[in-house]
Order: C-alpha cells, then structure tokens, then sequence
C-alpha cells in the first residue's frame, strides 16, 4: 500500500496549526483520526526522534501570558505583604494600647517611632506560618481570615449609619450604598467558598479567631478591675 500520499496530507493539515518551538514534535488528531493504522504507524516513526505532544495548543503566547500573570501574582503578593506589614502590627499596637492587648505591643521604638514589638512578633507568627504549612494552606488560611475581617469591618457601615445617623462623618463612602453593600457580598461568597474548598483550613482558621474571644474579655475584665 502507497502511504506518501496520505502521508502528505497529513503533514500538510499539521502545518496549518499554530508553530511550536524549533525542536518540539507533535501528533495532531485531526491529522491522523481517520488515516490508515499504516499512515499512523509512519507518523508514529516519523516523530519517534522528538518529544511527542500531543496536544496542539502548546506555543509560545500560551508561555508568554503564563509569565505575564505569574509577575502579576508577584506584584500582588509583594503590595499584600507592604501593606500587612504596615497596617497588621498597627493593629496590635492600638488594641494594647486600648488595654486590649499584651501591654507590650504597645512598645514604641525610641528612634524609628514604630511599634517595634508587635512587628516583630507578627514577623515570629509569619515565621511559625511559613515553615508549618503548605503555600496554598498559607494563602487560604491568612486569606479567609482578612477577607472575613475586611467585609465585617465594612458591614459595619451600615450598622453604624443605623445606629448613628447624626454622628459626624468627615469620610464619606463613595457609591453608598451599593459599593460598601457589593464588597460585602463578594467577601461573603469568598468566606463561604473557602469553607467549601477547603473546610480543613477554614475550620482551623475560624477557630484560631473564635480563640479571640475569651482572650478579648480576659483584657476587658483585667481593665476594668484594674
């Protein structure tokens, strides 16, 4: 049996996919799906020297945008741990400062002026969290608990609004009530995913927080007795 024809056929349908970089070798199913097991078996032979692939998509702008969002990862985790390490310890430093927290969290260095000791203990957890869990155990169980505090914080809104409307407000929420209501909702759908994707960690996570609580009402009935 004559096989150059089919042969050249095939090859010719090959050429009409996307290139893939000098040396890579593929078989294409659209080629070869309804060929002869003859003109196979001389494809097959005719790629035995490459590396078979056989998936016909995988070229050089697949690559490039794979590139392109892992420095966009990056650029976002980098911002992310920027504005952690700036808002996190601040935190710590005005709940112990408001007799709510270890009173040494509220340690000012006396030549940076940055509360020095709650930096440093948030870089030990953030030390301890590395080194105890996986990157996406990190990512879901640090994630789930910001975005929860972060929709909290801004459902607030709407409390405070209702239960003092005279209050003076010099900031006001751009597109209220829709944007603070929007971001709610997404943090919520994001709370309730996590739980679905990985309730391990987010169990984990909503215990580390709910630990909180009796340590909130140790600081508050040591400062009311004090």
């Amino acid at each position: 049996m004559n096989i150059a024809a089919p042969l050249n056929s095939a090859l010719a349908v090959r050429d009409q996919f996307p290139a893939i970089p000098p040396g890579w070798h593929y078989l294409d199913s659209a080629a070869t799906a309804q060929k002869p097991q003859a003109v196979l078996d001389a494809l097959l032979d005719h790629y035995s020297g490459g590396a078979a692939n056989v998936h016909r998509a995988q070229h050089a702008p697949g690559e490039r945008a794979g590139d392109i969002m892992a420095i966009v990862a990056i650029v976002s985790l980098a911002a992310g741990i920027n504005a952690w390490t700036f808002a996190g310890p601040r935190v710590y430093f005005a709940m112990a400062r408001d007799n709510a927290f270890f009173k040494s969290a509220a340690r000012v260095h006396p030549k940076y002026k940055t509360p020095a000791a709650s930096i440093v203990a948030q870089a030990a957890l953030t030390i301890v969290l590395i080194l105890t869990g996986s990157l996406d155990a990190i990512a879901n169980y640090v994630g789930f608990a910001i975005t929860l505090f972060a929709g909290t914080a801004v459902a607030a809104v709407f409390v405070l609004r209702a239960r003092e409307p005279n209050a003076p407000r010099p900031f006001k929420a751009l597109g209220y009530p829709w944007t603070p209501a929007i971001f709610v909702l997404v943090s919520a759908a994001i709370v309730v995913n996590a739980f679905y994707s990985d309730p391990r960690v987010s169990l984990r996570g909503s215990l580390v927080i709910l630990a909180g609580i009796p340590l909130y009402y140790f600081f508050t009935r040591k400062k009311l007795t004090g």
